[in-house]
């Protein structure tokens, strides 16, 4: 299947039932959003912090769904 992007989708039903669907972007598409992609990180503050730091940091924020 194509979309008139030029960004081709091809799924592939396997065997035991599952599907895999294989995307090719149009890669005037990729340069494009490459090209005028401006933005800022979210949570720029927990870049650089190891697992457990970020565990901790999700167990304060949601108490209710804990990672143990």
């Amino acid at each position: 299947m194509q979309l008139p992007n030029g960004t081709h989708f091809r799924p592939t039903g396997k065997k035991d039932g599952s599907i895999e669907v294989d995307v090719r972007v149009n890669p005037d598409l990729v340069k494009k959003v490459r090209q005028n992609f401006r933005g800022k990180w979210r949570n720029a503050d927990n870049i650089g912090k190891n697992e457990a730091e970020i565990v901790v940091l999700w167990n304060n924020l949601h108490p209710s769904d804990r990672i143990e």
